[in-house]
C-alpha cells in the first residue's frame, strides 16, 4: 500500500513540475497595463508599416524532402531488410527460453560389439570349476585308459558245441592220427578277460569229442576305471579367460532419458534492421522554387527544380510537377509556368518513391511582384479626392496575398476608429496598404510634397518574406494588411466612428478626466519579472534534468503480443544489487503481457555499459542478459 501510494506522489510530481515552470513562464510575460494599449498599438502599427514597406516576398523557396522509413522492424520489406540474427534464450542443457523441446536418449551401438554409448568392456569370467563342474564347465572329461592302465595276462577259452554243421578228414594230434573231424557252431567261454562268452564255429576230432580249450593274451585293466568314468569338467562356453565378453553403457543417460533441449521458438532473425542507408531526421532532396522576376512585371515566371540528395534513389514520374493557386485550382504543369496574378502558388512533386514524407512534396511560394495599369476611377467610384485630406480619411489598404484570413479582425481592444480605419474599396476592386495619416503628413512637410493637381501616390513596400515573421509581426499583418506595389490615386473614404460599450466608454471617459487612477499589474514591476521568469526557467530545467535522470535509470520492456509485434509495457527503474544490474517486471506489466517473452531496450542507462550483464526478476523466475541495442527474454 505504501509502495502505490509512493509511486501516485512521485507522477504527481513529474506531472507538476513541467505545469509550474510553464505557469511561471506565463506568468512573468509582459503584461499590458491598464492604459498603455493604445500607444503600443499605435507604435506596432508604426513599425509594421515600416517593415512592409522595407520588406518583399522570398524569390526562392527551399523545401526540403525528407525519407520516412516503409515497411516494420518484425516483418521483412521496406526499408528493413536487414536481418537481425536471433539468440536463443535458455540452455539446450537445461531447457528454458528457446529450448522447451525436449531429446528422448537413445543407445547407441551394441552391448555385443560395443560402440557408441557401449564403451566400457567386461571381460569373461568362467563360472564353476573343473573338478565339480558347473557353469562354464559343463563338458564332462571321461577316463581314457593310457599303457599303465593294462597288465598282460592269459585267458583261458572253453567251448561247448550246439549244433553240428558237418564232418569232414583232419588229423587229430592226440594219436588219432587221420580221422572224422566234426564242425560245429559252439559257445567259447572266457574265463578271464572282458570278452566273456561268444558264439564261434569250433571243429574238433569226433574220436576225442569235443574241442580242446585255448588260451590267448590279453591286456587286462588294472587302473580300476572304465571309460565312463568322469575324471572332470572342461569349458562349454567357448570363452577365454578374461577375453571381451560383451559391453556396457557409459554414457551416463537411461534409455529414453532426457538427453537435452532443442529450440521451439522457430526463428533465425529478433527482426529486421534497415538496409535503405537513410535518415529521417536527414533530408534525401530538396525542392527549390524560384521566381525568376526580381522587379515588377505584368507576369512572372515560376521554375522548380528537385536536387536528389540520395545519389539517385528519388525517381520522379514524367510530367512530375503540378502547379495551383492558391485556391486549389491547377495552374499547370513542368517545371516553369508563367502567372499573371499575385497569390500563394504552390507546386506538389510526384514520385514513384513510397519512402517519403509527403509533406515534403509540395512547397509554396508567395507572388507579390506583379503589376498592371489600373483605370482611372470613375467618379461614381468614391468621394473626389482631395489636395489635403483630412486627418481622418486615409487611403484605402491594397489586397495582398500576405493577408490572412481574418486580416479584418481589430487589433485594438478599444475598437477607436482613431487607430483602425476600415478599409476601403479601390476603383479597380483592389485595397491599398492602411498608412497612418501622421507619417504622411510629416512626409510631406519634409519635402515631399507633391502639386495640387496631383494624386498622392504611395512608397512601393516589399512583403514579409513567407516563414520569417515573428508572432509580433503576424499581429501587426492582420492590422496593417500588405500594401499593393501598383501605385494609383489616393481615395477618399468615409470613416465610421465606432461606439464603445457603455460602461467601457465610461471608464474611458473616467480614465481622461482624472477621475480614475491608472491601475499598475504586480507584473509591471522588472524586478517581479526577472524572479518569475528565473523561476520558472529554473523549475523548467530541474524538471527536464529529473527526467533525463529517470530515462538515465530505466528501461524500456516489451512483450511479444503472439504475431510478432511488441508491446509496450512501461518502464523499470534499474537497481544495483550485488555489483549487477537488475530490474524487476512488475504485476501490472504482466498481467498485460500476452506471452513470456519479454523485449527490453535500455535507452539511456545502455550508453557505456554495452556487454555489462543485467538481470531480470519476474515473481520467482530470472533471467541474465547482456546489455545491448534490444534484449530479447522468456521468463
Amino acid at each position: 500500500m505504501k509502495n502505490k501510494i509512493k509511486k501516485k506522489i512521485e507522477k504527481i510530481i513529474k506531472r507538476a513540475i513541467p505545469f509550474l515552470a510553464v505557469l511561471c513562464l506565463i506568468s512573468g510575460m509582459s503584461i499590458p497595463v491598464y492604459g498603455t494599449e493604445k500607444q503600443e498599438k499605435a507604435e506596432e502599427r508604426k513599425e509594421n508599416a515600416a517593415a512592409f514597406r522595407t520588406n518583399q516576398a522570398p524569390k526562392v523557396v527551399i523545401t526540403d524532402i525528407y525519407h520516412r522509413h516503409i515497411g516494420s522492424p518484425d516483418t521483412f520489406g521496406g526499408c528493413y531488410q536487414n536481418p537481425i540474427e536471433h539468440v536463443h534464450q535458455g540452455s539446450a542443457q537445461t531447457g528454458g527460453g528457446c529450448y522447451t523441446k525436449p531429446v528422448r536418449h537413445t543407445h547407441q551401438g551394441s552391448e555385443q560389439t560395443g560402440g557408441g554409448c557401449y564403451g566400457k568392456e567386461i571381460p569373461h569370467v568362467h563360472q564353476g570349476n573343473a573338478a565339480d563342474g558347473g557353469g562354464c564347465f559343463s563338458v564332462p572329461i571321461k577316463h581314457e585308459h593310457q599303457d599303465s592302465c593294462y597288465e598282460e595276462r592269459e585267458c583261458t577259452v572253453s567251448y561247448m558245441t550246439v549244433n553240428v554243421l558237418s564232418t569232414e578228414t583232419g588229423r587229430c594230434f592226440s594219436g588219432h592220427g587221420d580221422t572224422a573231424f566234426v564242425r560245429a557252431e559252439g559257445i567259447g567261454t572266457h574265463d578271464s578277460c572282458d570278452i566273456g562268452t561268444e558264439n564261434t564255429i569250433i571243429r574238433y576230432c569226433q574220436q576225442c569229442g569235443f574241442m580242446a580249450p585255448t588260451m590267448h593274451d590279453y591286456q587286462a585293466v588294472i587302473c580300476g576305471k572304465n571309460e565312463e568314468t568322469v575324471e572332470g569338467y572342461k569349458t562349454g562356453c567357448g570363452k577365454e579367460q578374461d577375453e571381451i565378453e560383451r559391453y556396457e553403457p557409459d554414457c551416463g543417460y537411461e534409455e529414453n532419458a532426457t538427453e537435452y533441449y532443442e529450440p521451439e521458438c522457430g526463428k533465425d532473425a529478433d527482426g529486421y534492421g534497415l538496409a535503405c542507408g537513410l535518415r529521417e531526421d536527414v533530408p534525401c532532396g530538396r525542392l527549390t522554387v524560384t521566381n525568376e522576376n526580381q522587379d515588377t512585371a505584368e507576369k512572372v515566371t515560376l521554375s522548380v527544380k528537385l536536387e536528389d540528395l540520395t545519389g539517385g534513389k528519388l525517381e520522379p514520374y514524367d510530367n512530375p510537377y503540378i502547379w495551383r493557386d492558391e485556391n486549389g485550382n491547377q495552374a499547370g504543369s513542368g517545371d516553369k509556368i508563367q502567372v499573371e496574378k499575385n497569390g500563394n502558388y504552390s507546386v506538389t512533386l510526384r514520385l514513384k518513391n513510397k519512402d517519403v514524407d509527403e509533406s515534403g512534396l509540395t512547397s509554396k511560394i508567395l507572388v507579390d511582384n506583379i503589376w498592371k495599369a489600373d483605370p482611372q476611377p470613375s467618379a461614381s467610384a468614391g468621394a473626389a479626392p482631395s489636395e489635403h485630406p483630412k486627418a481622418s480619411e486615409r487611403p484605402a489598404p491594397a489586397q495582398s496575398p500576405a493577408i490572412s484570413e481574418d486580416s479584418g479582425h481589430d487589433p485594438d481592444p478599444d475598437n477607436t476608429p482613431d487607430n483602425n480605419p476600415d478599409p476601403a474599396p479601390s476603383g479597380n476592386g483592389q485595397t491599398m496598404p492602411e498608412i497612418n495619416h501622421e507619417n504622411k503628413q510629416q512626409e510631406e512637410d519634409s519635402g515631399n510634397k507633391k502639386s495640387g493637381n496631383e494624386s498622392a501616390v504611395p512608397e512601393k513596400i516589399r512583403a514579409t518574406p513567407v516563414g520569417r515573421n515573428t508572432k509580433a509581426q503576424e499581429q501587426k499583418a492582420d492590422s496593417n494588411p500588405s500594401p499593393s506595389i501598383t501605385p494609383f490615386p489616393k481615395i477618399m473614404k468615409e470613416t465610421k466612428k465606432a461606439e464603445l460599450p457603455k460602461r467601457q466608454a465610461m471608464e474611458e471617459i473616467r480614465y481622461k478626466t482624472g477621475q480614475t487612477e491608472r491601475k499598475d499589474s504586480i507584473f509591471a514591476n522588472p524586478v517581479v519579472r526577472i524572479i518569475t521568469v528565473t523561476a520558472g526557467v529554473l523549475i523548467l530545467i530541474i524538471g527536464i534534468l529529473l527526467w533525463l535522470l529517470y530515462l538515465r535509470n530505466s528501461v524500456k520492456v516489451y512483450n511479444d503480443d503472439g504475431e510478432g509485434r511488441m508491446i509496450y509495457l512501461g518502464r523499470c527503474l534499474v537497481r544495483l544489487l550485488e555489483d549487477a544490474y537488475t530490474i524487476k517486471i512488475t504485476e501490472a506489466m504482466v498481467e498485460k503481457a500476452y506471452t513470456n517473452r519479454y523485449g527490453i531496450k535500455p535507452g539511456l542507462f545502455g550508453l557505456g555499459r554495452e556487454d555489462e550483464a543485467l538481470v531480470i526478476y519476474k515473481d520467482s523466475k530470472n533471467a541474465t542478459a547482456y546489455i545491448s541495442k534490444e534484449m530479447i527474454i522468456v521468463l
